[in-house]
């Protein structure tokens, strides 16, 4: 049932507010590291004429899961800033009445903002895993002139990038709290992120981003798939 004590709203807004701040932290960390891993290895993510299919394709999966490490873990820092300002307002927004009653300030976002709890939690770590994912296939990928015992390592490298990131959603998967496994989060977040964007009613911006992002899936594909246009080998 609903609370009518504003103090104890107060608390656990108070602290939900702390954890967003130490969520959107590390987010900003991991968004600067994915940064110099671009800029770093742009060269390694180069694509030639000559490279193996599964090279290409490689090279391309890295590239994507670099890029969209840094989109998730810029929305992870979006998300927890304008939540936690908002669960600064409370008060004056008159929404104290409407507050479902819980005991803990994670279980206070779950129940009352549960789209922002899931978008703040599933940007970082999704951010996370893809930048590692992104660095493993880059170690993957035979580069020209290797010896062996540098290919033998990298393709340590990779591996053991690989299971970390199996390591770390076992671990998640422990720990969810409210749900039953990660996956279980992401399918209730896709479910939420449809509700709130295209089932409560007529938005002007769907007509936007709709389109939008169905044309940005064929311009993912086209980029993953396309064979003419590599870039020559100096």
């Amino acid at each position: 049932g609903p609370t009518n004590s504003w103090s104890q709203v107060e608390a656990l807004a108070g602290e939900a507010f702390d954890w967003l701040a130490n969520l959107g932290a590390p987010a900003a960390l991991v968004a600067g590291a994915v940064l110099q891993t671009l800029s770093d290895e742009k060269d390694a993510l180069r694509t030639y004429r000559s490279d193996r299919h599964w090279v290409k394709i490689a090279k391309r999966a890295a590239h994507l899961l670099l890029i969209s490490s840094f989109a998730l873990n810029i929305l992870s820092i979006f998300s927890t800033t304008v939540t936690g300002t908002m669960l600064k307002s409370l008060g004056d927004r008159n929404v104290v009445e409407a507050a479902a009653e819980t005991i803990s300030p994670l279980g206070f976002m779950k129940s009352n903002y549960e789209f922002e709890y899931l978008t703040a939690r599933i940007t970082f770590l999704q951010g996370l895993l893809h930048w590692l994912g992104g660095i493993a296939l880059m170690y993957a990928v035979p580069q020209d002139g290797q010896s062996q015992a540098t290919r033998a390592m990298h393709e340590f490298i990779a591996a053991a990038l690989f299971n970390l990131i199996l390591l770390i959603i076992t671990f998640y998967n422990g720990h969810t709290n409210f749900y039953k496994s990660y996956p279980d989060m992401l399918r209730v977040f896709v479910l939420s992120t449809f509700e709130r964007y295209y089932g409560s009613g007529f938005r002007p911006m769907a007509l936007l981003y709709a389109p939008a992002s169905l044309y940005t899936f064929y311009l993912l594909h086209k980029a993953l798939f396309v064979e003419a246009d590599d870039d020559k080998r100096d």
